[in-house]
């Protein structure tokens, strides 16, 4: 019964500390959730977009025509099948930053390649090349 006790002198303690400062933090826990569900919206509006983007386009699509292509301010970019020119044309302004004036489509079929005695597959994929205004720029690799 002493060893029962003491428990409940213990949550008697913790009972009696947590019904004094509720009144005084109450306040504090509901601005606290108020500000983090206002960040919150905030942060997932961009991160909506960036995932938006990311659904569109696969990744820049980097060769040596590519690159003579970047000189003349027309990037090329390997892009998700269901996808049309607009939702690209939307994607690379919002998240580059740049005016879009025109965009084309590329389908680059599967082919199948020898092996020694099997047959392989190389999948095939569907490029964008976007034109961008003059003076502006798209920084695909990092310096």
């Amino acid at each position: 019964m002493a060893i029962n006790n003491i428990f409940n002198k213990e949550k008697k303690e913790r009972n009696g500390k947590k019904a004094s400062n509720p009144a005084k933090s109450a306040g504090n826990v509901i601005n606290t959730k108020k500000e983090t569900a206002a960040t919150a919206k905030k942060t997932t509006g961009a991160a909506k977009e960036n995932a938006s983007v990311y659904r569109i386009i696969r990744n820049p699509h980097i060769t040596e025509k590519a690159t003579k292509l970047a000189e003349i301010n027309q990037y090329v970019f390997k892009v998700f099948d269901n996808i049309n020119k607009d939702m690209i044309k939307k994607a690379v302004e919002d998240f580059y930053g740049v005016k879009v004036v025109a965009v084309r489509m590329v389908n680059i079929h599967s082919r199948t390649k020898k092996r020694g005695k099997g047959i392989a597959i190389k999948q095939g994929y569907r490029k964008a090349i976007v034109a961008v205004a003059k003076g502006q720029t798209i920084e695909v690799l990092p310096r």
